[in-house]
């Protein structure tokens, strides 16, 4: 996942701050080279320490550590994640 992670660090250069939801810090952000077109979403369970990551670059959506059938997942996420997006999500 190095490489994929360079990719989540880079949509993260222009970011939002991160939010609490419940247990949850959430941030996104995106790629301002790409004109938006690479976003990312991290959450941090301030109890668990638990990650989770998303990285979408306009072709797919990359899930880290959930995907789209997991439980639990704070809800900012999802909405982070296609906010301001105009392309159909192709989960993998």
């Amino acid at each position: 996942t190095g490489k994929r992670y360079q990719a989540i660090k880079e949509s993260l250069a222009v970011s939002s701050e991160m939010q609490r939801q419940g247990d949850w810090l959430v941030g996104s952000g995106y790629d301002p080279r790409g004109a938006g077109a690479s976003k990312a979403v991290i959450a941090v369970n301030t109890k668990t320490g638990k990650v989770m990551a998303a990285y979408n670059d306009s072709r797919k959506t990359q899930f880290f550590g959930f995907n789209q059938n997991s439980k639990g997942v704070p809800a900012k996420v999802w909405l982070d994640l296609v906010a301001d997006v105009d392309y159909n999500l192709g989960f993998v």
